[in-house]
């Protein structure tokens, strides 16, 4: 209900201001301390609830994706729910012989041919890890692929920022360089965070450059019931929500 909500959302700034949240980045820590939150000794960020308010307030309530026409597609506001695909698959079943085996670059190229055919796949992604190309190489691959296959919006999964920043460039080139891009965002980049209160460097790098870019990301913390949370199903919403709205501020 709207107040079970409201109860989880109030949890979730109690634990920010109380408990704090662990940022391994240097630049993120500062900003949140110029802003008003409170660092400890010990390096925790102490989130006040206004700080949070505010931030919210300023936020943008509405992401719209477009294909690579420019063609608006995907209004992300209120409860509109969109469907596609999947990142991270290590083995595929081959629909030709029936065979269990690692996938392979062909096996993405397979699979967006088919997302970008599905009128109900409203998005897509890369489906699977290839395990043909170099690890190093293989999410440029997949974004490679990507672009070439389909024509719906992307979500995007890169293993580091290099990768990152050479993914948006590539959705530049193909959207008309970075002012387009921006103004008509084709892509969305997907960022695990290590858990609701401890943050990894490498999503917090990524996060404040979609941020100066003006470009959208799924701000998505880790919080498993029983290991990186609370057992309890309003336990493990409240911190992971509350990992959550430090994205947002």
């Amino acid at each position: 209900t709207p107040g079970d909500c409201r109860l989880l959302h109030e949890a979730s700034l109690t634990i920010l201001e109380r408990t704090g949240v662990v940022l391994h980045d240097a630049e993120a820590v500062e900003r949140l301390h110029g802003a008003g939150a409170l660092v400890g000794d010990d390096g925790r960020v102490h989130v006040p609830a206004a700080l949070v308010d505010w931030a919210l307030s300023v936020a943008p309530r509405t992401v719209t994706l477009h294909d690579r026409s420019g063609t608006p597609r995907l209004a992300l506001e209120g409860d509109n729910a969109f469907f596609g695909p999947g990142s991270d698959c290590l083995n595929i079943v081959d629909h030709r012989t029936g065979e269990r085996r690692p996938a392979v670059l062909q096996d993405t190229r397979d699979g967006l041919t088919l997302v970008d055919a599905l009128p109900n796949m409203d998005f897509a992604m890369s489906m699977f890890l290839p395990s043909d190309v170099p690890p190093e190489m293989a999410d440029r691959e997949q974004m490679a692929v990507m672009l070439r296959h389909t024509t719906k919006p992307l979500v995007v999964v890169t293993y580091d920022v290099d990768a990152m920043l050479d993914a948006i460039e590539m959705a530049e080139a193909v959207a008309g360089g970075a002012d387009a891009l921006r103004a008509r965002p084709t892509i969305a980049l997907y960022v695990n965070v290590t858990r609701g209160l401890v943050h990894n460097g490498d999503s917090l790098r990524k996060l404040l450059i979609l941020a100066e870019r003006g470009l959208p990301a799924l701000w998505i913390p880790v919080t498993s019931g029983g290991t990186t949370g609370p057992v309890t199903v309003a336990g493990n919403l409240a911190l992971n929500n509350a990992g959550v709205l430090v994205g947002v501020v």
